[in-house]
């Protein structure tokens, strides 16, 4: 270790020497290697009290070297100036500091008191870079029995002291407050608290450079212990704001799509084709310029890729493959059943879904209400294929999982969804009666006051084991995990307003559904914006927005071509809309209700006629797949029927179908007997 080269005695009684000399003097002295000499005039008038004070020697009339004992003091010097702490003191430096200081077995012994496990310089650092670490070393237990050492008293009491008194210590200062002991074991004390990186030896900031030799606790750590602790969030008043059922709104948008024309995906991975997705982008819905900046996760592609798999995940669209090998993502038949229902009632039934999922209730069957209203497996057409696609109710939760860290709990909150649930419920709780607050406030005074990780019982540990159970891990793993569940559940189900403050900082308010998510209310009602009278649809089939809308623009989507965004001609009502919007299930009836509640104008009469005959006109062909079998002579025919009975049917005088579209076991054992050997489409 190279501490074992280091004498601090040497270092205090030589401090005022040391100070007199000038910055161009240090620097060059701790430049000097204590085996080499260097020209005596880089010292300049320093030279004289140099070798006065022993710390350097002549050597000749022009060189001069390092005097033997002053070599421990140097050593000191210089392994501060490689590592200015105060200035430098990322985990990065913290690493370089370690690998010169330590050897692999000392590294292993200071992690075998809080690891039960090898570990490498980098894992040690995160732990170096804790406030549990100082904490650690200033309490009896574990460190007693680990190092038995005289000097573990003093050293215990050198960190509480850093513990209790912002600012690092001079060295200079450490007698007075260490007068009671032995002037040996304070030494030593300070050499083992910096063996145990307790305590770091630096040059303290103010004054000429190097001039002043101190003991510091890991910066970072120092900051964090002393900072004033997170005060509760206040209220705010929002500049902007923005409340809607995103998630949903996308979903339905492309459900409606995937209605009118099935949505080409790639096999490899179930993602959209670049054209597909640019043509849904087009009719996603825009949100405002500020929430997009200020908010990771609202790209497009990342929108249609949570809309797909909420899809998937509630049993409305599967895979379904096509002639030349292309695979669309069609409804499910059923679907129109969801698509009928309107955006509140969805929104109930998904919010409802969550809140059992999640853990905020208890008591019922996952899902029950949805399952009412979506079409049972017995109902999917075998045409489609269900297993391309990975999706049901756990990978739903699992897809769109809004944790930031995929971490494990054990002991009293082993696999206990329920504590996280009620945590959950809580932080949204205290913010009743508050208004608006900044998001970042209110994870950070959470995780700070009321983080259910914080228990001795919690043994914590996050991702792939790259982060350690720390204090500040287990606070900023909650904290991410409230903005997580702010972000990715409350926003995308209208479970929260948004807004900017007056400094342009990202604020939030819970509510009735967002509310309702966590279980603190049984219910809900939306608090929806009156938009009547906002909509105007003009003689030529547009559908003017005479100002924002979002509800109504959600509804007039699912049955209008969406050809603008924002104010002005948003939708054009055409005969491919209304067919695409018949074959998801809605009606005319439903058509006119939507827009004669957003306008104060009758509807023109040449406008409903048409919407009329455009659904009146629309028609659902059930398709099935079958199997064509042609025969060459009557007597084939005879055969192949007496020998597939009733799995086979004939068509005409040498046509025989099998209406499964199937070549099943039973009708291939039964051919065969008659010498009859049917080969599968595609292989000759």
């Amino acid at each position: 270790m190279l501490l074992d080269d280091l004498d601090w005695s040497t270092v205090y009684r030589r401090l005022d020497a040391w100070q007199a000399l000038t910055p161009q003097s240090r620097q060059a002295y701790v430049e000097l290697r204590p085996s080499d000499t260097a020209p005596a005039t880089e010292f300049g008038d320093d030279l004289e009290a140099l070798v006065e004070a022993e710390f350097l020697v002549a050597t000749s009339g022009v060189n001069v070297r390092i005097h033997p004992d002053a070599k421990p003091m140097v050593r000191a010097f210089r392994l501060m100036a490689r590592h200015p702490f105060r200035e430098e003191h990322d985990n990065e430096g913290l690493g370089r500091y370690l690998t010169e200081l330590l050897v692999n077995h000392e590294r292993r012994e200071l992690l075998a008191a809080v690891e039960h496990r090898h570990g490498n310089t980098w894992l040690l650092a995160e732990h170096v870079s804790s406030i549990d670490w100082p904490r650690r070393f200033a309490t009896p237990d574990p460190w007693d029995d680990k190092y038995p050492d005289r000097a573990l008293p003093a050293a215990r009491r050198l960190v509480a002291h850093l513990l209790e008194t912002p600012g690092p210590m001079k060295l200079r200062d450490l007698p007075r407050h260490f007068d009671d002991v032995d002037e040996g074991e304070r030494w030593a004390a300070v050499t083992l608290a910096i063996a145990k990186l307790a305590v770091f030896p630096a040059f303290l900031e103010g004054g000429p450079p190097m001039a002043e030799p101190g003991l510091t606790l890991w910066p970072p750590v120092a900051r964090r212990h002393f900072a004033p602790p997170p005060s509760e969030p206040t209220g705010r008043t929002p500049e902007q704001s923005w409340a809607g059922a995103l998630l949903l709104q996308d979903a339905n948008t492309v459900l409606m799509a995937a209605a009118a024309e099935p949505l080409r995906i790639r096999q490899s991975d179930g993602a959209f084709y670049k054209r597909t997705a640019e043509d849904l982008t087009e009719s996603l819905a825009r949100l405002p310029e500020w929430l997009v900046e200020i908010t990771d996760g609202l790209h497009a592609d990342l929108r249609l890729v949570r809309a797909r798999r909420l899809l998937g995940g509630l049993g409305l669209v599967q895979h379904r493959e096509f002639p030349g090998g292309r695979v669309g993502l069609v409804p499910v038949p059923g679907a129109e059943a969801w698509i009928a229902l309107g955006q509140t009632r969805q929104l109930h039934l998904l919010v409802d879904r969550w809140r059992l999922e999640e853990g905020f209730e208890s008591g019922r069957t996952p899902g029950s209400d949805v399952e009412a209203v979506l079409p049972s497996d017995d109902d999917v057409d075998d045409d489609f294929d269900d297993e391309a696609l990975d999706f049901g109710p756990s990978s739903l939760n699992s897809s769109l999982r809004h944790r930031s860290f995929n971490f494990g709990i054990t002991g009293a909150l082993v696999g206990s969804i329920e504590d996280r649930a009620t945590a959950i419920r809580d932080a949204v709780g205290r913010l009743d009666g508050r208004g608006f607050v900044r998001l970042g406030e209110f994870a950070e005074y959470e995780a700070a006051n009321h983080n259910p990780l914080d228990s001795d019982a919690c043994d914590l540990r996050v991702g792939w084991g790259w982060r350690r159970d720390t204090t500040e891990n287990r606070r900023e793993v909650w904290l991410n995990e409230l903005k997580g569940f702010v972000m990715n559940r409350m926003f995308m189900v209208d479970g929260a307003r948004f807004g900017l403050d007056e400094e342009r900082v990202l604020v939030f308010e819970p509510t009735s559904v967002g509310r309702f998510l966590v279980g603190l209310i049984d219910t809900f009602e939306r608090e929806v914006p009156d938009e009547s009278g906002m909509v105007v649809v003009q003689p030529d089939f547009e559908v003017v927005f005479l100002g924002p809308a979002p509800e109504t623009e959600s509804e007039v989507a699912r049955f209008a071509e969406r050809v603008g965004h924002g104010v002005g001609v948003l939708f054009r009502l055409t005969p491919e809309a209304a067919f695409g919007a018949s074959a998801a299930g809605l009606t005319a009836d439903r058509v006119f209700d939507t827009l004669r509640a957003a306008t104060a104008q009758p509807i023109p009469q040449n406008v409903e006629h048409e919407i009329r005959a455009w659904f009146g006109r629309a028609r659902r062909l059930r398709v099935r797949r079958t199997l064509i079998v042609e025969c060459e002579d009557p007597e084939v025919v005879r055969r192949l029927s007496a020998a597939g009975g009733s799995d086979v049917r004939l068509l005409a005088e040498s046509i025989v179908e099998i209406p499964s579209g199937k070549l099943g076991r039973r009708l291939l054992k039964r051919a065969a007997a008659q010498g009859l050997f049917l080969v599968p489409p595609g292989q000759g």
